[in-house]
């Protein structure tokens, strides 16, 4: 239930909306590492609905792509089972991870620095720190986006998106 609830689905459109304006390729392989249930494959579903993009929903847990299938039947997205470290994103257009709050910083940067240069990276964090698996949050935006920009060689977007109680961050750029 917690992956559908108000401030997970207001981000993920937040974010899907964003990057519609960003991204203006006609077609492309979109991966979300950390999928969850599929939420935000569904939102982008909906922002690139075109055939000639192939959306990808990766997360660890097989259930979640057991539920994914369940839960958005029917869009055109493929569900995969597999560790976010070790999936293959070559050849991706866009990489999407709204979860950079639960991943190592030097994980993150090992993820940032095996894309392909041209590949566009959707990046959520958020100033939440109380939660036990929030091992890597920011205090500003701008701290967010200091240690991101150096394995970036462009930055598209940045933003914040306040919550109750915390704020989140997402970060746009290839």
């Amino acid at each position: 239930v917690h992956s559908v609830d108000e401030n997970h689905w207001k981000s993920k459109q937040w974010l899907a909306d964003i990057l519609k304006n960003v991204y203006t390729f006609q077609g492309g392989k979109i991966i979300v590492l950390g999928g969850w249930y599929g939420m935000i494959a569904y939102q982008l579903r909906k922002r690139f609905p075109d055939e000639s993009f192939h959306i990808i929903s990766n997360d660890i847990d097989p259930k979640c792509e057991q539920f994914g299938y369940k839960l958005f039947y029917g869009n055109n997205i493929e569900f995969t089972t597999g560790d976010m470290f070790k999936s293959n994103i070559e050849g991706a257009s866009v990489v999407v991870t709204t979860s950079v709050e639960h991943i190592d910083r030097d994980d993150l940067i090992d993820m940032l620095n095996r894309k392909d240069k041209n590949t566009w990276m959707v990046l959520q964090s958020n100033n939440f720190h109380d939660h036990p698996t929030h091992i890597n949050t920011s205090d500003s935006k701008a701290e967010f986006v200091e240690y991101l920009a150096p394995h970036l060689k462009e930055i598209a977007f940045a933003g914040t998106m306040g919550n109750r109680g915390f704020d989140r961050y997402m970060v746009i750029g290839r």
